[in-house]
Parts: structure tokens; sequence; C-alpha cells
């Protein structure tokens, strides 16, 4: 539908994920077994259609993700194994790996497996790391994301991390910390001994470890735990200092369009809201369950009816017509 609840696209797939690109993954099917998880539809063709409802790539794949710089990874009924594929369909590379990727820049693909991201060319190579450092595994349940920047982080043989860079090869931050998190906006989150700080693209410490925890930065902010057995976090700035005071079970990694999400608990249970910039309330705490669909537009109160009622950032309530 659009901003204004007119249906574009009449319902009549089985699934279908946001568009990117241009592009939207869709399974057909009425055979389908209980979904594996959120994305894989067992015995549903994928397919990809523009935003007229028109094939573009029929469906043909047992699995399919989105569409990330002109290229997808997808695999076969017949082998499971993932492969990647242009806007037109054609298989560009990357035939024979066991688990799906993402396209990156210059030509590599990042590939998630067994907890660990690893980096991988058109071929299936891996990237090689020097001498005495390797991919970070992570431990389950460990936010286990592709890289947003050109530095990748490893760890050498005592355990301690750093970064290299990607694809050059070069170690640019020596492996001395006891954790990092991913770079994101020029800056990385790293743990020195049980407290977090932040450092830059040089190394330079630019927030002093003095939190449980920080996420990577996004929209100029990150999530941050204080530490102690309260458990509570707030958003802070580049600086390090409070954005949102931490006084939430949950909150998201920064801003994403200019929002962010929080999750408070009280004696009548755990409530979500929205908050911008400008640290106001977009949607006061209120029941669970509120999903960002767009850059102005929220699902709210889905459960347990399972219904979405949309709600745009300005409060407006949209109902399909």
């Amino acid at each position: 539908m659009d901003r204004n609840g007119k249906i574009i696209i009449p319902p009549r797939f089985r699934w279908a994920d946001f568009f990117y690109e241009g592009l939207a993954v869709v399974a057909e099917g009425t055979e389908c077994n209980i979904p594996l998880d959120d994305y894989i539809l067992e015995d549903c063709p994928h397919g990809y259609i523009n935003k007229k409802g028109q094939y573009v790539i029929k469906p043909q794949f047992y699995h399919a993700l989105e569409f990330r710089g002109g290229f997808a990874a997808v695999s076969r009924f017949t082998n499971f194994r993932a492969i990647v594929i242009n806007r037109s369909g054609n298989i560009v590379g990357l035939e024979g790996l066991n688990y799906f990727l993402e396209p990156l820049a210059n030509g590599y693909f990042c590939v998630k497996q067994e907890m660990q991201t690893r980096m991988v060319d058109g071929k299936g190579k891996m990237f090689a790391l020097p001498q005495g450092l390797s991919y970070i595994k992570r431990e389950p349940g460990w936010p286990n994301r592709c890289p947003a920047e050109d530095l990748i982080q490893v760890e050498d043989q005592s355990g301690r991390q750093g970064f290299v860079h990607f694809p050059l090869g070069t170690v640019v931050i020596k492996p001395s910390y006891d954790n990092v998190g991913q770079f994101s906006e020029g800056m990385a989150p790293v743990k020195v001994g049980d407290r977090w700080g932040a450092i830059d693209r040089s190394g330079n410490i630019v927030i002093e470890p003095q939190f449980s925890y920080v996420s990577s930065f996004h929209g100029g902010a990150a999530a941050a735990f204080v530490l102690g057995d309260s458990k509570l976090c707030g958003l802070i700035d580049r600086q390090g200092k409070w954005i949102v005071q931490p006084a939430f079970v949950q909150c998201s990694d920064g801003f994403d369009f200019g929002m962010a999400f929080f999750r408070a608990s009280d004696q009548e249970g755990e409530k979500d809201g929205v908050i911008g910039p400008s640290g106001k309330w977009i949607i006061p705490l209120q029941s669970r369950d509120i999903e960002l669909l767009g850059p102005d537009l929220f699902c709210v109160d889905r459960y347990p009816e399972n219904v979405c009622k949309y709600l745009t950032i300005d409060g407006r309530l949209i109902k399909p017509e």
C-alpha cells in the first residue's frame, strides 16, 4: 500500500519482503511447510518483483536475500548452496558456499558461518588475514554483522582483538583490546577490562571506557549500559555524553531514520516507545511490539490479534483500503 492506505500491489503472495533497490523478494505457493525462520518458507519458490508487482526474476529459488549494490544471494532447490545473481537473474559468482552472504565493496562478499563473519572474493576464496590473526568467533547471541566500513575485526592467538584494513590486509589497529565492536561512522566500541568505550579509525580513545557495554554508532549515537547491577541503557553521543538518560531495559543501536526504540519495564509489564534525535517522544511508552516499516511508518500493537495498526511518524493511523 502507499502512505494513504491505497493498495498498490494486491495480496497474492505467500510471503513478501520490503523493497530494496527497487526490487522485493516474494514467495509463491500454497503447499508451503512451516517457516524455518523469518525468511525461509520451505518448498515455496522465491523470486523478485518491481514496484508494479511484476516479476523481474521469476520464482525459482529455495531462498533469496535482498539486493545490495546490484547483487543478491540466492540458493537453488537442488543443493541449497549460495549463488550471487545480478538484477537480471544471471549468476555472477560464488556458486558453492553453504551459507548466505552480503555483497560488499571491492568485489568481495561477507559470509556468516558458525558464528563467524568472513570475507570472500567472487569465486569463494577467503580474504587472507595477516599471519597470526584470525576472524573473531562470536558466542551465541552476540551480534554477528557484516562490516559497515573497511576495517574488520580480528583477534590474535592470545584472544586480543583489533582491526585489519579490508581489502588491503594491513593491520590498522593492533590487537590490544579484550573485545571490539564494529566500526560505524568512523568509530568502534572497544572493551578494556570490564568497561567499554570507543576509538576512532586511528585507534585513539575518544570515549573513555566507563560503560558495561557500548554498541556501534548509528545516526551519531550509540546505546550504552551503565556500570553496576541495574542493567539500564540509554543513548550517548560521539563524546560519550548522554543524549537519552539510562532508564530502559533495551535500547536500539543509535538512531535509524532519525528514531530510536526503547523498552521500559515496570509493575505493569514491558512497554515500547520511540524517541527522535531531539530527545522527545515520537511514540510514548505503550504496549509492546513497535516495528519500524520505513522512514515514517510503524506497525504498532500487532499482538495478540497479529494485525498491524499502521501509524505514521506524526501520529496518523492508516487503514488499508
